[in-house]
């Protein structure tokens, strides 16, 4: 049937045109789109995970997350669009990211992952239905709880794991062969904080700090860390955050160590390090610690 159709419009004198995606007609001037014509395939959801550490759970207000699954956008990565009003939009290459049926502002859509922000609208719900949709054909949804806070760390790597993204005092990035200086001060960033003194708005650019509601508890080889601040990062997108913290001037030992954030009840993914000048400890703390306890 579908091919009498194709060859009835060629007899009719309608031109297909199949590079540029449309049929076109001289005799008629009629564009049709083949997607009016060919059914797209259904989107299919397998996994929602956090942006920053790719840890799966619960989902919070703002925060950033990766949906992984099939058929959902083009065959090559579509970054982010600012809309009139200064916004990332929430509609990319035909694909949205619908949670609870509110579009999500989009980070960036491909073929098999997606990076959303999801909507502060889910605040205060026990879950959240969330779909994929690309050109008006919906996924099932994918019901996924939601939780005040679910705070993730960013890795250098972008793996989730190993050295934090993280800047010394002087602005330069934090690693092994640049550890910060016990007593100096370091920013982390990381998404999943949850809702701000000042109410972030889906998509909208930070221009000034709002501080994180929640309580904010950062420790570093099991020691608790002066915070300085904790919210906001001007210049990205609401629920991209920013912790900035002292290293304590006492720290008995340097090398990569343990970076832990708590915000709220939650806490952040492990195997996440910060590089600390001084002398290197065989086994942390916190690890001969565990080695006892298996012991």
């Amino acid at each position: 049937m579908l091919w009498k159709f194709f060859t009835d419009l060629l007899e009719s004198g309608v031109q297909l045109v199949f590079g540029k995606s449309i049929l076109t007609s001289s005799i008629l001037g009629v564009v049709i789109p083949l997607c009016a014509l060919a059914q797209a395939p259904k989107p299919i959801i397998l996994v929602i995970v956090n942006a920053a550490s790719y840890t799966t759970g619960p989902i919070a207000p703002g925060e950033m997350v990766i949906v992984f699954g099939n058929a959902f956008g083009p065959t090559q990565l579509v970054n982010l669009q600012l809309d009139p009003q200064g916004k990332i939009a929430t509609t990319l290459a035909g694909v949205q990211v619908l949670f609870d049926g509110v579009a999500a502002p989009l980070i960036y859509v491909s073929p098999t992952q997606i990076a959303a922000m999801v909507p502060y609208s889910i605040s205060g719900m026990p879950h959240s239905e969330v779909q994929v949709v690309r050109f008006g054909i919906p996924s099932i949804p994918q019901v996924t709880p939601v939780a005040l806070t679910a705070p993730g760390i960013f890795s250098a790597d972008a793996s989730g794991k190993g050295q934090a993204a993280i800047t010394n005092s002087d602005g330069s990035l934090n690693s092994r062969t640049n550890p910060a200086i016990p007593g100096s001060y370091v920013t982390m960033y990381l998404t999943g904080e949850g809702r701000t003194d000042t109410p972030g708005s889906d998509g909208m650019i930070a221009t000034g700090i709002a501080n994180v509601q929640a309580k904010v508890t950062v420790r570093i080889a099991g020691q608790k860390t002066q915070l300085l601040y904790a919210g906001s990062a001007p210049g990205n997108v609401n629920g991209f955050a920013q912790i900035n913290v002292v290293i304590p001037a006492d720290i008995s030992y340097g090398g990569s160590l343990p970076l832990l954030v708590q915000i709220g009840e939650a806490s952040t993914q492990t195997e996440i390090t910060v590089a600390v000048s001084g002398h290197r400890s065989r086994s942390p703390p916190i690890f001969r610690a565990t080695i006892r306890r298996l012991w």
